[in-house]
């Protein structure tokens, strides 16, 4: 009988360890698809950033050497 209850207890044991393996690869899972979506998102960011940046960066000189700016809504008529 003992022996039976030992075999039931490591059987036990072996289940949960195994309950244990499937749910953190659920959470691993779960942290990957977290991150990647992270990683994408600061992509994107970064790449509208750098186009805003330049962007700007265009208009500024435009205004620098003409000095006017580029942009005809941003004029004042003072007449």
């Amino acid at each position: 009988m003992a022996a039976q209850s030992s075999n039931s207890a490591i059987s036990k044991t072996i289940q949960q360890d195994w309950a244990n393996r499937e749910y953190i690869e659920i959470i691993t899972g779960s942290i990957k698809k977290i991150s990647d979506f992270l990683n994408s998102f600061a992509k994107t960011m970064k790449n509208e950033y750098l186009a805003a940046n330049q962007s700007n960066n265009y208009e500024s000189n435009q205004i620098n050497s003409t000095g006017h700016s580029p942009n005809p809504n941003t004029l004042i008529n003072k007449n």
